[in-house]
């Protein structure tokens, strides 16, 4: 009988070491994937259609806070686009030719 509770004991304790690694492996998993959403991108919304020209064009982003950053997903038209201002209810943009854009912002 005794032969038999510490294999038991013994099979208990390798449960929880293994419980024990499981767990650390989660937590870095969770820590590594939260750095990455915590990162910005992923925290934006895609804006569509937005007409652009060589006159600045302030457009509403719904983030609630000044963005961190933004890029250009699609356009129907060669142009260059920068930022010439943004806060946390809109980001104004001007463009190097008329174009109608998709931008994400975030």
């Amino acid at each position: 009988m005794t032969s038999a509770i510490s294999k038991r004991a013994f099979v208990n304790s390798q449960v929880a070491e293994v419980d024990l690694a499981i767990s650390r492996v989660q937590e870095a998993a969770r820590d590594s994937l939260q750095r990455i959403v915590d990162a910005g991108p992923l925290k934006g919304r895609q804006i569509d259609n937005v007409a652009v020209g060589v006159s600045a064009v302030s457009i509403s982003h719904g983030l609630g806070r000044t963005p961190r950053g933004w890029f250009v997903v699609d356009r129907n038209a060669a142009c260059d686009l920068h930022r010439t201002a943004w806060d946390a209810r809109t980001i104004t943009i001007i463009s190097s030719a008329t174009a109608t854009v998709s931008i994400w912002v975030y």
